[in-house]
């Protein structure tokens, strides 16, 4: 998440950053985002977990079960501009990402959860002619780590983790089950 929002091309206050579902990274973009300044929209197949969400600070909150074109509800709430990041983990909501995002704007792909489709989107055309730029991440470096250790250090309240449960070791097949249910908000621990 820390890598995605202050890595190449970083955030700053005033922009508006999409966060994509509830897990861990995205909750934790969504502090990284807030702490920063910018405005946040937040997705969720749960209007409990956009309650959450809506706790830690996102200025928006679309329900994409019940707001099947979410993307066009971001581009209302940012009067069709588009937002300036995406925080994108799945292959199945690329296509609505290119959509919610403005000229110039950044897709940050953060793994591909759901897992590849048979079909990969057409995204080419779009982000040539949009001038989307697409980010692959990995975990990122040293200095980002600290970096961001500095960041959560100085936003107690609105850049901390969010565990949603903690399982001991011998639990951890349970652990992977629970975190596949996507019944969680914010990390899910396996205590060694």
């Amino acid at each position: 998440a820390y890598n995605a929002l202050f890595g190449d091309v970083p955030v700053k206050a005033g922009d508006t950053v999409l966060v994509q579902g509830t897990g861990g990274v995205s909750i934790f973009a969504l502090q990284f985002a807030v702490a920063s300044g910018a405005v946040v929209i937040a997705t969720s197949s749960s209007d409990e977990k956009l309650e959450i969400a809506k706790k830690l600070g996102a200025a928006h909150v679309i329900n994409y079960r019940t707001t099947v074109d979410w993307d066009q509800e971001a581009l209302k709430i940012t009067n069709g501009l588009g937002v300036d990041h995406v925080i994108e983990g799945r292959n199945a909501t690329l296509q609505r990402s290119m959509a919610s995002v403005k000229l110039s704007g950044t897709i940050h792909i953060i793994g591909l959860v759901g897992g590849l489709d048979d079909t990969p989107p057409d995204i080419v055309v779009p982000a040539l002619f949009r001038g989307i730029k697409l980010r692959g991440l990995y975990v990122g470096s040293v200095p980002q780590f600290n970096d961001m250790n500095k960041l959560i250090a100085a936003n107690p309240v609105t850049a901390r983790p969010v565990v949603d449960r903690v399982f001991p070791f011998e639990e951890a097949k349970a652990a992977f089950a629970y975190i596949t249910s996507q019944a969680h908000v914010g990390k899910v621990v396996i205590k060694v």
